[in-house]
């Protein structure tokens, strides 16, 4: 199997941690998408304690919100301690929406956005690919 989360059951059934798709897909209909919290959480817990191991007790690994932008999966991240990588304002957006603190959301673009937008939004860290803003630029907390 892809993962030791899923699995085929001795009737055939594929589960998903420990539960049978075909019912969570009788039950929420589809397409679904499915992840499980534990496999997640154990996954911010290896990150975070092999960065603190090799980078010191302040390294703060940082989730990739274009990953997965939901409220839920950002709490998850700040439960366990983590950082957000951030690639759009609606990804801060919702970050902050999910309580997640300003002060650990790093924005990271491609594009010059305006600096009064990423002030309202908080981030700890702004830093641009473009040629005029290339050092990180601290924004207001």
């Amino acid at each position: 199997m892809i993962s030791d989360n899923i699995q085929r059951r001795a009737d055939g059934v594929l589960t998903f941690a420990g539960h049978s798709v075909p019912a969570l897909a009788e039950q929420y209909g589809t397409p679904l998408y499915l992840m499980d919290e534990a496999r997640i959480r154990r996954n911010c817990r290896i990150y975070l304690d092999t960065f603190r191991e090799c980078f010191g007790a302040q390294a703060l690994p940082l989730f990739a919100g274009k990953a997965a932008s939901y409220k839920q999966i950002y709490r998850i991240v700040n439960e366990e301690g983590m950082g957000i990588d951030a690639v759009s304002v609606g990804e801060i957006h919702t970050a902050l929406q999910a309580g997640f603190p300003a002060d650990r959301i790093f924005f990271q673009s491609c594009s010059s956005l305006p600096k009064r937008r990423l002030c309202r939004a908080s981030c700890r860290r702004c830093s641009c690919a473009s040629p005029r803003a290339s050092t990180p630029i601290p924004i207001r907390p």
